[in-house]
């Protein structure tokens, strides 16, 4: 639910990459965030004499830092992204379809519903086939 509340903030559809959501807004999966304040939230109970020694059951792996970079599409590095998501809606829902590239439904002839660039995309412009960020390289919007 917390990636799907980041997305409709961010104006984006649904099947758009986790990975980038949480790297532009430097934020964490809600399961990472719930195993971190669950170990320590044990820190503030004190039990009696009678029970000491004894631990809690618990989760034993100790939660580690989330780090989005290796999960994000290589593709993405090539996008305008500046680091700073704009605080209007219309300007933050503009860099983000250019940052997740949903430009390409546009230019793309295959109807059929893809959330990646595959082998038949064809730019219905140029007549070559629409790879990730094809607005930057398709001759006729040059």
């Amino acid at each position: 639910m917390f990636s799907k509340f980041l997305k409709r903030y961010l104006g984006v559809n649904y099947h758009a990459s986790n990975s980038i959501t949480h790297f532009i807004t430097n934020t964490a999966p809600l399961s990472t965030i719930l195993k971190t304040l669950y170990d320590n939230s044990f820190s503030s109970l004190s039990f009696p004499t009678c029970l000491h020694g004894i631990q809690l059951s618990r989760c034993d792996n100790t939660p580690e830092q989330y780090d989005p970079i290796p999960q994000i599409p290589t593709h993405f590095w090539r996008s305008s992204y500046s680091g700073i998501v704009p605080v209007y809606s219309r300007s933050r829902k503009q860099m983000c379809r250019e940052i997740y590239d949903l430009h390409h439904f546009e230019m793309c002839t295959n109807q059929r519903f893809h959330p990646k660039p595959e082998t038949t995309c064809t730019c219905w412009l140029c007549g070559e086939h629409a790879t990730n960020y094809h607005q930057y390289f398709c001759p006729e919007l040059q």
